[in-house]
């Protein structure tokens, strides 16, 4: 299974720098950052929201390559064919902001909230599965640099 996702992962990475950036506008940005440790230049397929001045992303507590960017960490986004600065931090502890995020998530895409455990009843997002699935996710906010400008 992880050959799978590593493979899956390749190809949006592949198709995020490439002109087919297109095909994952709106959904998908990929964190170009180095380990802490390792050094290793990580490039990882996340989905995510616009804030404007805050990319918001969400990922699933269990990883642990998003402990790379605790605490404040210049990286890139690769976002519309193009790879921009930013600075990363995570949210792990704080549950309302983490629920707070995950529901605008799961309200924009089912998608994630399938991946997250969400249901929905009524058109709604399930509130009691929206406060489980929180405890398993962590919020990764990525601030603009300066020089980034909005298309």
């Amino acid at each position: 299974m992880k050959f799978i996702f590593s493979m899956v992962n390749w190809a949006v990475v592949w198709i995020a720098a490439s002109p087919l950036h297109r095909l994952l506008m709106n959904r998908v940005v990929v964190l170009v950052f180095k380990g802490r440790k390792s050094g290793r230049v990580y490039r990882i397929p996340v989905s995510y929201l616009d804030g404007g001045e805050e990319i918001w992303c969400m990922t699933a507590r269990s990883g642990v390559w998003w402990k790379n960017l605790v605490g404040e960490i210049p990286c890139e986004v690769l976002l519309g064919g193009r790879l921009q600065p930013c600075v990363a931090d995570v949210e792990a502890s704080d549950s309302k902001q983490i629920q707070q995020a995950l529901s605008q998530f799961c309200e924009q895409s089912r998608a994630s909230a399938f991946f997250a455990g969400v249901g929905f009843s009524a058109g709604e997002v399930n509130q009691n599965d929206l406060e489980a699935a929180s405890l398993h996710q962590v919020l990764i906010r990525l601030r603009r640099a300066s020089a980034w400008g909005r298309d």
